[in-house]
């Protein structure tokens, strides 16, 4: 039997739309990983992108996870730290963090 998936079931949110007016949410977001970055030994941070746009999580080091991968991500949305916002971006003054990756 062929049956459709419906895409809410997978997400609650799409990536361009996190704002500051999430913070403190546990939101489940969708998308590709545009970037991986180390951050020391124990933290790192990768680009999860949509159609919508980009957001930034914070992930343990431990998670192998690389550019092009389609994950789902649940998080919450957390304020970035004084210096950390990026301005270039919509999605610039929050982050994604207590994340659990799943591929």
């Amino acid at each position: 039997m062929n049956q459709k998936l419906n895409s809410t079931a997978l997400r609650t949110h799409l990536c361009g739309d996190m704002r500051a007016e999430n913070v403190g949410q546990t939101v489940t977001l969708c998308g590709w990983v545009g970037r991986r970055r180390e951050h020391g030994e124990h933290l790192a941070f990768l680009d999860l992108r949509d159609f919508s746009g980009i957001v930034q999580c914070v992930v343990d080091n431990s998670v192998d996870v690389r550019s092009e991968w389609v994950i789902r991500v649940t998080g919450t949305v957390q304020a970035r730290p004084d210096g950390t916002i990026n301005e270039n971006i919509p999605t610039g003054k929050v982050e994604l963090v207590d994340c659990t990756i799943e591929f």
